[in-house]
């Protein structure tokens, strides 16, 4: 079964999004590498500010932090005043 973002893939470059090997499919290392250049455009995109400042009422944001393991994880929030 396809997702919204392998048929992106097919449409946009004209390859298949994956292969298959014993009856399973498998996502390509190129919809990986595709996908993380789609993630670190959009994040270039975003505006960055000090985390000791509030974010105004209602505001949406998105915080970016790192889990015990080392992964960077990015939340969604809204801060309630």
């Amino acid at each position: 079964m396809k997702t919204k973002l392998m048929k992106r893939y097919e449409d946009e470059t004209d390859e298949m999004p994956t292969w298959t090997w014993h009856n399973r499919e498998f996502v390509t290392d190129d919809v990986l590498d595709w996908a993380h250049e789609k993630i670190q455009a959009l994040e270039a995109q975003l505006t960055w500010r000090d985390a000791t400042t509030l974010p105004a009422k209602d505001e949406v944001v998105l915080a970016k932090c790192v889990g015990e393991n080392g992964y960077e994880v990015v939340v969604r929030a809204e801060y309630y005043r």
